[in-house]
């Protein structure tokens, strides 16, 4: 996991961030990997959670296209499963195939 921006998670491989590193373009490694809950720290402690982000004009146009409140695939207050099956329904109604 790279970063995270808006709404997505921006991912790079190993090979190619150690590459980025010596040639001093991006910082130097955490110790160790993220752990899940880390992770989830990042992401609901980033765009999702900034006061501002309800009145952003991206995200205002976002849910005008798509009106979904992505918000319920992270609820803690939810378990993982049920979160998943959301997450499996979401993506059968847009016809994702699951084979992917």
């Amino acid at each position: 996991l790279l970063k995270l921006e808006f709404w997505d998670a921006i991912f790079i491989h190993a090979d190619v961030a150690e590459r980025l590193r010596h040639q001093k373009l991006l910082r130097p490694r955490p110790v160790g990997p993220l752990s899940d809950a880390e992770v989830q720290d990042r992401w609901l402690g980033g765009f999702y959670c900034h006061p501002g982000h309800s009145q952003s004009p991206m995200e205002m146009i976002y849910q005008q296209v798509f009106l979904y409140d992505y918000r319920r695939w992270s609820d803690p207050d939810v378990f993982a499963a049920d979160r998943l099956e959301i997450i499996r329904a979401y993506l059968d109604h847009w016809q994702m195939p699951r084979d992917r």
